[in-house]
């Protein structure tokens, strides 16, 4: 979900506070070059790839997240944002990420923009009523999106569309 731009905001970040830890979960075919440009960056020791999680152990890496960040170059929805918020940890988004659709409460900047990303990401770790405002706000917002009220909202389209027919 830009893994080569997150190397370049989590090397920012770490310039300004050196006290942060960031885990990496997932795989995919970026993550051996990945992998390098952490090397080569010169932040490994604050780095943690997690690799692929099952369900507990995505719970435990939430329970360790005090900010999610997706730098996405694009992503068409980006579903681990959503479980972030419904967990109650801040959310931070690139603007072409379509999640932010249904994220109104996470903070947004440019993929690109490596300097606001990484002002983001220290404004939400240091301004506490920030993080607090993002973690209520951000979790409230999601009480009302289920599947099955997605699901509902679809099927009264599809019938409004057959009684057209």
């Amino acid at each position: 979900k830009g893994p080569d731009w997150f190397v370049k905001i989590a090397k920012k970040v770490l310039e300004k506070d050196k006290n942060i830890q960031f885990l990496i979960a997932g795989t995919g075919h970026m993550m051996p070059e990945l992998l390098s440009e952490i090397g080569r960056s010169g932040i490994s020791e604050h780095v943690i790839p997690l690799g692929f999680l099952n369900e507990s152990e995505r719970e435990k890496a939430f329970d360790k997240t005090d900010v999610y960040v997706m730098p996405s170059v694009s992503e068409p929805f980006g579903l681990s944002a959503v479980e972030a918020a419904q967990r109650g940890v801040p959310v931070i988004l690139s603007k072409q990420s379509g999640v932010r659709e249904v994220l109104g409460n996470s903070l947004v900047a440019d993929f690109w923009d490596v300097d606001k990303m990484a002002h983001l990401i220290l404004s939400a770790l240091h301004y506490r009523a920030l993080h607090k405002t993002l973690s209520e706000k951000g979790k409230k917002e999601l009480e009302h999106l289920t599947w099955d009220r997605q699901a509902g909202i679809l099927l009264e389209e599809y019938k409004t569309l057959n009684s057209t027919l």
